[in-house]
Order: C-alpha cells, then structure tokens, then sequence
C-alpha cells in the first residue's frame, strides 16, 4: 500500500496529465475501481488508466477508451508496448442514439477489438490483458463490457447485466445505456 501523500501526488499527477487544474477531478474519482470481471477483462476509469504502476502490476496490453473527456491528450502508454481503441463517446442520450442508428457498427467494432485482444498474445508471449475505461467506469466502458459478453460469450442481456454489476459496483444506472443493450441485444437476437 503506497503512503497517502504519495497516492495524494499521483492523484493529482493524473488529473494535471488530463488537464484539470482544481480538486474536482480528484474528488470525482474517489472511490471509483477498477475491477476485474473476466480473467483478463477489467473495467474502469479514467483515473486507473493513466497510473503506469497499476497497469504495469495488472499486466495490461490494451486499452478502450470510451470517453471522449478522456481523450484531450494521446495515449499515456503506447511507448511502453500498449495498445489503444479510442472512442470518442459521450455519456448522453443522444450518443446511445446515435450508435442505435449506426447499427450499432462502432460498438461490434469495439468489441470484436475485446476479443481478437484476448485472444491472442502480447510480444512477452504472455497472454493479453484488456481494461475497458470511460471517465468513471459506470456507464460507456461497462455497457461496453456487456455487449462485448452479449456478442462473444453469448449471454443474455439479463445475465450481462446482472455480472457486471455485481462485480463492478454502482454501474449501468443511466436509461440510456440500458436502452441501448436492450436494442443491441434484440440486433444480436436477430442475427444482424
């Protein structure tokens, strides 16, 4: 366990490197985790995907950005073998809206990106390990997470949500997240 000033620089190192000056960045993170939820598969924030020494402890090899506040500045790691999808999304109704009437083609991208990640394996010849983050890991990464177990590990929608929830605390309240899994779920259902 690192010491609390030490923790308290980090903290503020990240939120400098996102560019925000003032202690909110700080406060909104607090308490928010990231958690494994699948060996190999982690969801999260922001804050977790630009602190070098848990990615490093995590054995992370890629990274899906879902968050377009998340994306003011290049990815942090790439120098360091890491590899990124970047989705400039936005935690909004019309966002979910507008991946709907795209047939959803962003987020089947995204999660075929999950897969063939986990799949395969990392210049070490280790296997690959994936973390899936928006801003505060509740809504854009861990709706992701769940059309990613909808479409490759074929559970229902009920089940998705269910797993993710229990292992990741707090996500996928927003109706506009749900209802986006709900028509993804009835495009896979389909065979589309």
């Amino acid at each position: 366990m690192l010491p609390l000033a030490l923790l308290l620089q980090d903290q503020q190192r990240i939120a400098e490197f996102y560019g925000y000056r003032d202690e909110g960045f700080v406060a909104t993170m607090a308490g928010l985790r990231t958690d494994l939820l699948r060996p190999r598969l982690y969801v999260g924030n922001m804050a977790d995907a630009a602190y070098w020494p848990m990615l490093k402890k995590l054995g992370i090899t890629h990274i899906v950005n879902c968050a377009i506040e998340a994306q003011k500045v290049p990815p942090a790691y790439e120098s360091h073998g890491i590899k990124y999808l970047l989705l400039p999304w936005q935690d909004r109704e019309e966002e979910t809206r507008n991946l709907t009437r795209q047939k959803f083609k962003a987020v089947k991208g995204a999660t075929k990106y999950i897969s063939t990640a986990l799949q395969g394996r990392n210049s070490e010849n280790s296997e690959n390990v994936v973390l899936v983050h928006c801003v505060q890991g509740l809504s854009r990464s861990a709706a992701l997470v769940c059309a990613y177990l909808m479409e490759f590990e074929g559970l229902g929608l009920d089940r998705a949500l269910s797993e993710v929830k229990s292992k990741h605390k707090g996500c996928l309240s927003s109706p506009h997240w749900q209802t986006l899994l709900h028509k993804f779920n009835a495009e896979l259902l389909r065979g589309s």
